[in-house]
């Protein structure tokens, strides 16, 4: 089934617009882009790296549809919250008055806030990410300390006030509704090429100079507060790995990937 929907997306591919006037059309419609990434996600799959690494290559080197990551301090607010970000690649436009999002409201939001709060995030999480800096972990899910009992999944349904500080504070927002829900984003791209590469390594520019320098783009833009932290070049191919699937975990919590 994979084999023949790749088939008939590499038919239609150069043929999708490359670009929309309108900033909800862009991020919110297919694109050129959008093909690619899916095309890349798929090939993934399948096993077919090299593949896989052209098709992310022509997203990340297309200027007609350039993408960028949001900075760190902006970065949850204005992918998961405002939406059609300069690093969404496709995302799902939700209205509350016309087609609300009913599934992060009823899935991730708070009771207190008009939501049902059926899923919550584990207690064990925390131990993903290596560095006390990362936003993520403080702006996926809502952290107190080691023994705090509290899980709710912040990304999508409220903001973190001071991610970084000891001061932490949380709110949620009573418009879960009204959330776009992203399916691919530039951080996808970066992490599904390193993980090819990490998968086969005779890809031309394939090393694990490389692998690293693609994890610490979403690793370093998590941890902009101190300019320092990157995750060092793996020594062999486990290592390569095991960074990739780690760093696509910390960046995707709750994501659906």
């Amino acid at each position: 089934i994979l084999d023949r929907l790749i088939e008939e997306l590499e038919e239609v591919v150069d043929q999708a617009l490359t670009s929309y006037t309108s900033t909800t059309y862009l991020r919110g419609r297919m694109t050129q882009n959008a093909i690619r990434t899916l095309l890349a996600d798929m090939l993934l799959w399948r096993g077919r790296y090299a593949e896989s690494v052209h098709y992310c290559n022509l997203v990340l080197n297309d200027a007609n549809n350039p993408l960028r990551l949001v900075p760190g301090l902006n970065y949850f607010r204005n992918v998961f919250v405002t939406g059609t970000s300069t690093e969404t690649i496709f995302e799902l436009n939700f209205n509350g008055n016309t087609q609300g999002n009913n599934a992060t409201k009823w899935l991730y939001a708070r009771t207190d806030v008009g939501g049902s709060r059926y899923i919550g995030a584990n207690t064990r999480l925390h131990e993903l990410f290596d560095s006390d800096k990362d936003v993520r972990k403080y702006c996926s899910f809502e952290f107190h300390g080691d023994n705090d009992a509290s899980r709710d999944i912040v990304k999508y349904t409220g903001q973190c006030t001071n991610p970084t500080t000891s001061n932490r504070g949380y709110s949620y927002f009573s418009d879960t509704e009204n959330r776009n829900w992203v399916v691919y984003r530039l951080s996808d791209v970066y992490l599904i090429k390193a993980e090819a590469m990490a998968e086969d390594m005779s890809i031309p520019g394939a090393s694990f100079e490389a692998i690293a320098e693609l994890c610490n783009k979403t690793y370093q833009r998590a941890n902009y507060e101190d300019n320092s932290i990157e995750l060092p070049v793996p020594g062999n191919q486990e290592e390569a790995r095991e960074m990739v699937f780690d760093e696509r975990q910390r960046e995707f919590l709750f994501e659906g990937k």
